[in-house]
């Protein structure tokens, strides 16, 4: 639907029942936001989601997300103004610009201590350790 020149892009969306709602759910994120800014600001909660009356929280890691689940009866008291907040989920943030873990080097069986594998499996009846023996053995030659 092409844009009339005399409307602008604003009022143009305004009239979207669509666009209203969105906006109404941004408005609400955000004073829920706030409202947490304004009790807990050490904790840095960040408002990520509100959907089926789950309100999800990023935390800026792991332990801080413990934390927030301890006092989570606080939390939920701040935001008796928003009644659809049914639970509250926290969750780590994860940081895009973190570096992969290293890489691990993979430890090689010495070719020794692998035939006396192979030699183990090779004496044994069928059985799971056999199997694993097989698998195992057959790995490590790869």
């Amino acid at each position: 639907m092409p844009l009339p020149a005399h409307q602008s892009a604003r009022d143009w969306l305004a009239r979207s029942p669509e666009y209203r709602r969105a906006m109404q759910h941004v408005d609400k994120l955000l004073g829920i936001q706030s409202t947490l800014a304004g009790i807990r600001p050490e904790l840095r909660l960040v408002v990520a989601s509100l959907r089926d009356g789950v309100l999800t929280l990023q935390t800026p890691n792991a332990a801080t997300a413990a934390r927030c689940r301890q006092s989570e009866p606080t939390i939920r008291s701040a935001l008796q103004d928003w009644p659809e907040v049914k639970t509250i989920r926290f969750v780590p943030q994860r940081a895009a610009g973190r570096p992969d873990r290293p890489s691990v080097p993979r430890r090689r069986i010495p070719p020794a201590a692998l035939e006396d594998l192979a030699a183990l499996e090779s004496s044994l009846e069928e059985s799971p350790l056999r199997d694993a023996l097989r698998r195992l053995v057959a790995h490590q030659r790869r």
